[in-house]
């Protein structure tokens, strides 16, 4: 038998690529609901400026003159609280499409994957070239892929601002216990007269017994040593 020249196998590799395409395409636009193939085209619209230079700031010179695409595209910003809150509003967005959960059921996840990195390298002026039914798909791959990143993406940022929360606590407790306190020195020394001054005038008061040989302010700093103890400390942090 004769193989097949470059040529031929080039051929045909693109016609099965193109009838692969044709019909993921197609099934990905029958398990679309109407609602959600006119949602994901919003994505790509560019808001336009406020021809008056009013407005509420969000609309002029900015992120507002952006579109939802290249939001969706960007990773999460600094570890900060206004980082999670803003992820969370993205997500919603994407949710807010209403993808179905068997949107890509019985397909490859590198096939998913691919043609989500495609939509990655697109501008929004690509996905209007592109036919409908391709466009539609790029952007609900994108979307379906990037939902399932972004709730990871949060899930990490709600752990790590966790544990940035949990070292300031620390040094906030850290701090309050060191202005409470003086450690106090020769703790054994102190104890020692103290229980031999209570041994030797059981009767007197404690003013009369206990105060001359160690003095209220230095019991004072031992009882707020003694009080800033790992429990006392974790607890503090907790709170």
């Amino acid at each position: 038998m004769e193989p097949p020249t470059p040529k031929q196998v080039e051929r045909l590799v693109g016609a099965a690529e193109a009838m692969f395409e044709r019909e993921f395409t197609t099934a990905t636009m029958e398990r679309l609901p109407a609602a959600a193939v006119t949602a994901p085209q919003e994505l790509i619209k560019v808001p336009d400026p406020d021809p008056n230079g009013e407005g509420d700031g969000r609309d002029c010179g900015g992120a507002g003159m952006r579109s939802f695409l290249q939001e969706l595209k960007e990773d999460p910003g600094p570890l900060q609280l206004e980082t999670l809150l803003a992820e969370i509003v993205k997500l919603e967005r994407v949710m807010a499409i209403g993808l179905p959960e068997h949107l890509f059921e019985g397909t490859s996840e590198k096939v998913v994957e691919a043609w989500r990195a495609r939509a990655m390298r697109m501008y929004p002026s690509d996905f209007a070239a592109a036919s409908p039914r391709v466009c539609l798909t790029l952007l609900a791959a994108l979307c379906w892929v990037r939902k399932t990143e972004m709730i990871d993406g949060l899930v990490e940022l709600l752990i790590q601002l966790v544990h940035k929360i949990s070292v300031r606590a620390e040094k906030k407790v850290e701090n309050e216990i060191s202005a409470e306190f003086r450690r106090v020195h020769g703790k054994h020394g102190i104890l020692a007269r103290l229980a031999q001054a209570a041994l030797d005038l059981p009767e007197e008061v404690v003013r009369k017994a206990i105060y001359p040989v160690v003095g209220a302010g230095t019991l004072a700093d031992i009882v707020a040593e003694a009080k800033a103890n790992e429990k006392a400390f974790n607890t503090r942090v907790r709170t």
